[in-house]
């Protein structure tokens, strides 16, 4: 199983270059990739792979939720928020409904005890 997962890696590393040379991606689309890695448990190098990419594309709500999720397994709650926040502004390429990243976020806003914006949040979820 290890030698499969690093295998599909570099495939994907290698097709990643390859698109580098012209500026397209040869690989479409990186997100599927990465939940691929969400799967599998690799939460560090999910949050470098998505980095990396929204240095490329910084308004794709769905590499900010993807990124949000792996903050959360990785208990960066912060950060988590913050990606959610992002994903929220660029809800039109997220991969989740606007209404479920309200709820994601206000979830996370209970659990730092911020009760007055959980509570804003979840009355946008309910709309």
């Amino acid at each position: 199983m290890r030698f499969c997962r690093r295998y599909i890696l570099l495939l994907f590393c290698l097709c990643t270059l390859c698109g580098k040379a012209n500026d397209k991606p040869f690989v479409e689309p990186i997100p599927d990739f990465i939940d691929y890695l969400m799967a599998d448990e690799e939460y560090q190098l999910v949050v470098r792979l998505t980095s990396e990419e929204l240095t490329r594309h910084p308004k794709n709500g769905r590499l900010y939720s993807q990124r949000a999720v792996a903050y959360i397994q990785l208990e960066e709650i912060d950060l988590a928020i913050a990606d959610v926040t992002k994903a929220i502004r660029y809800h039109e390429t997220a991969d989740k409904p606007l209404s479920e990243l309200y709820r994601i976020r206000a979830i996370l806003y209970e659990y730092t005890n911020q009760a007055r914006r959980a509570q804003r949040d979840y009355r946008r979820a309910a709309q």
